[in-house]
């Protein structure tokens, strides 16, 4: 089967190197990502999956080992949300939200996350 031309084949690689758990997280990650950036087109930025808009980075992810992580690829779209993330379990520094792979980003906090980087990229800047 053809890799959708959105979808990139460095990133099937980069995740099928995972133990099943993280590749199963970070697989649906990167469905729902593209749900919310269907204009997006993937790479591999920074050692990661990057999800790319107009060329600026929008939302990458990552494992470690013990957790997945989500990068809205700017340090300052983490730091307003970051009572409510950590007030819901997660881990969060300025550029990540760290996940389990049995407990994903709740929709609303992705969609909050994705909303701001793109509201960012609007006003010029780039992270």
């Amino acid at each position: 089967m053809e890799t959708p031309p959105s979808r990139s084949p460095e990133v099937d690689a980069f995740l099928s190197k995972l133990p099943d758990d993280q590749r199963t997280a970070l697989e649906s990650l990167r469905e729902r990502l593209h749900a919310r950036l269907p204009d997006a087109v993937e790479g591999i930025g920074y050692g990661m999956p990057v999800l790319r808009v107009r060329g600026k980075g929008v939302a990458g992810f990552s494992a470690s080992k013990g957790h997945c992580s989500f990068h809205p690829m700017s340090g300052s779209v983490v730091p307003p949300h970051a009572e409510r993330l950590e007030a819901l379990g997660f881990s969060v520094a300025p550029g990540t939200v760290r996940f389990g792979v049995a407990a994903p980003l709740p929709d609303d906090v992705l969609d909050d996350l994705v909303a701001d980087r793109l509201r960012e990229i609007a006003k010029g800047r780039a992270g």
